[in-house]
């Protein structure tokens, strides 16, 4: 985009409290204009048909998407300019969430795809959480910025049907998830290879699809082990637990991570104190 405006995007995010409360897929709008108005209950109203009054050039659709890895939450945000449906892009950010409020800083620009006359701003929001007739909502204020000037403020939106859902137990031995890279698929049908690509060293792992145990105390060794699933959702969270951590620390695994004839490679790492993970996001 412009220098002085911006869109955000797919978000990376960690919690501290009550994260269970915002995990899953969220949609809504960014509302970008120096007029948007932060009155209690604008998502409703846009839910239900204002935010079609919005300009289009101001209005762009965005997704959210949280995913619960103990006492903190890692996701995406992807956004679509209304006004250029091929301009994308993907942040990573940091957040808390406590007393029904999101908020987050976004200051880690991953890519985007524009022309050469935009680029999206870093940005950083302040969220209400509030439910009303089936919903759950996220909606607040947004603040951009570039290296070197102030992008255009907004107003954000998002939405989904509320499931109510039993609080479980915090795991007293919660590891800190970090989510390396993200990928995205076309199919939902995906073939993944792991090996050890330097010494065997007794490294042995589990792997968890969306919380999921996919692949359970996995010995990594120079025979590449190849897996296939099924991408149940739309954005997915591949994590790398480690069962032990080998004669030398902490347990590596190369990933080789299909789409047809053609492949992108990562090598993971993770011990007792950090989980190392990845992003999948099936689509177009």
């Amino acid at each position: 985009m412009k220098t002085k405006t911006a869109l955000l995007f797919l978000l990376l995010v960690s919690f501290s409290l009550n994260a269970q409360q915002v995990s899953g897929v969220w949609k809504g709008y960014l509302h970008q204009s120096r007029t948007a108005e932060d009155l209690p209950g604008f998502a409703h109203a846009w839910r239900i048909g204002s935010s079609k009054r919005l300009p289009i050039n101001e209005r762009h659709e965005v997704e959210y998407f949280f995913s619960k890895n103990a006492d903190s939450l890692s996701g995406t945000y992807f956004i679509r300019a209304s006004f250029d449906t091929a301009m994308t892009g993907f942040f990573l950010l940091s957040a808390h969430f406590k007393d029904k409020t999101l908020s987050y800083v976004a200051d880690d620009k991953s890519w985007e795809k524009t022309s050469d006359f935009w680029t999206f701003c870093y940005n950083k929001g302040r969220l209400r959480y509030y439910i009303r007739d089936g919903y759950e909502y996220l909606e607040g204020t947004w603040q951009g910025w570039t290296g070197s000037s102030i992008c255009t403020p907004g107003i954000v939106g998002i939405w989904r049907p509320y499931k109510p859902t039993e609080s479980k137990p915090e795991s007293t031995t919660a590891r800190k998830v970090d989510i390396r890279e993200n990928y995205q698929i076309r199919d939902s049908s995906i073939v993944i290879d792991i090996w050890d690509e330097q010494y065997e060293d007794g490294d042995t792992i589990t792997l968890r699809l969306n919380g999921k145990i996919l692949l359970k105390n996995h010995r990594v060794t120079k025979e590449k082990r190849r897996i296939r699933f099924k991408l149940a959702d739309e954005y997915n969270v591949l994590e790398m637990v480690a069962v032990n951590t080998g004669k030398t620390p902490p347990n590596t695994a190369a990933f080789r991570i299909w789409e047809g004839e053609k492949y992108q490679e990562i090598v993971l790492k993770s011990d007792f104190g950090k989980t190392e993970a990845i992003v999948i996001r099936r689509g177009h």
